[in-house]
């Protein structure tokens, strides 16, 4: 079925035709944590390296990073869909998600923050700005400190379903 959209509004089928890794963001301020899983986080910029991670202003984790110095960014392995699900369905307000990555995570090298165990990569960012987009922040954030995971690759997300990356396709020489 093919569908058009115009118009103010975007049509639900045709907004969910992005491909996005899955992070998972964690971050602290004043001894409370929130973790949540974000499709939405991708590079800004090359020079100065620069990711954001978009974050809706009602969520208990904007409530923390509002207030945070860094966050940790951990992009999810193909292994992990079900703590991604996990920690994207259930509210941080209603439930300490603790329990569910603490044991499985590891302190940052360089900030005080946590990277999610079994990722493909983590990334520690101290946060350089927060921008209002829509009914969401852009939380920029300067990568202190990186490590990639070589043999795990990661989880994407299109359509509202997890999925794994096919085989590499080699890039076309262009045509003259």
């Amino acid at each position: 079925m093919t569908t058009e959209s115009s118009g103010r509004l975007l049509d639900r089928a045709a907004f969910r035709q992005f491909v996005n890794t899955v992070g998972v963001i964690v971050a602290a301020a004043d001894g409370q944590w929130a973790a949540m899983s974000a499709e939405w986080c991708t590079p800004v910029s090359i020079e100065p390296r620069l990711l954001g991670v978009y974050v809706g202003d009602t969520r208990f984790t904007w409530s923390v990073v509002e207030r945070a110095d860094g966050f940790g960014l951990s992009l999810l392995s193909e292994t992990q869909a079900a703590l991604s699900k996990q920690l994207g369905n259930v509210s941080g307000r209603d439930v300490d998600k603790r329990p569910w990555w603490w044991a499985d995570s590891e302190p940052g090298a360089a900030l005080p923050v946590r990277l999610i165990g079994g990722a493909s990569s983590w990334y520690e960012c101290r946060i350089v700005d927060r921008i209002p987009v829509g009914d969401h922040w852009l939380v920029v954030g300067e990568p202190v400190a990186a490590r990639v995971f070589a043999d795990r690759r990661p989880l994407v997300y299109r359509g509202g379903r997890y999925h794994q990356l096919g085989p590499v396709l080699e890039k076309p020489e262009p045509s003259s």
